[in-house]
């Protein structure tokens, strides 16, 4: 793991820490407005949203212990579904009072669009964001190869 100093100065870092803070403020404007009673969809967005954003952050934590290809899509596969399970299970504890537990199918959904956010960042992961996830990249990005003649 690297140091923290080399963690807050990353860009990938910060990429992947501000989309995790704009996942919190969606949550939070949902229930400070009423948006989650309000329309049935916003808590599929919700779970999109942050779903993809845990993922961000454990394909990041995996790219910086050095995991690549294969183990690090099980390892973001994992820890996301583990992570989706997880809430899930907070919201039928009922261990936060703004939280409901509407049943089982409403759990399933949930889990459903929980899949489809860590399932965009894994496909991501493999063709277009890699460069941002992965700094080391950056570097073949854009330059120009010299030839020697």
């Amino acid at each position: 793991m690297p140091p923290l100093r080399r963690v807050l100065l990353n860009r990938a870092w910060l990429f992947a820490l501000s989309y995790a803070l704009f996942a919190y403020a969606f949550h939070s404007y949902g229930n400070a407005t009423g948006l989650y009673v309000r329309y049935w969809w916003f808590q599929l967005a919700a779970h999109y949203v942050s779903a993809s954003a845990v993922a961000l952050l454990v394909a990041r934590v995996g790219l910086d212990v050095g995991l690549r290809g294969r183990s690090l899509v099980g390892f973001v596969a994992f820890f996301g579904a583990a992570a989706a399970l997880g809430w899930e299970f907070v919201e039928y504890l009922g261990l936060f009072e703004n939280l409901h537990f509407w049943g089982i199918e409403d759990a399933a959904v949930d889990l459903l669009a929980d899949a489809a956010g860590i399932g965009t960042v894994i496909a991501l992961l493999r063709t277009r964001i890699k460069p941002v996830l992965d700094p080391d990249e950056e570097a073949t990005l854009g330059s120009v190869v010299e030839t020697s003649e």
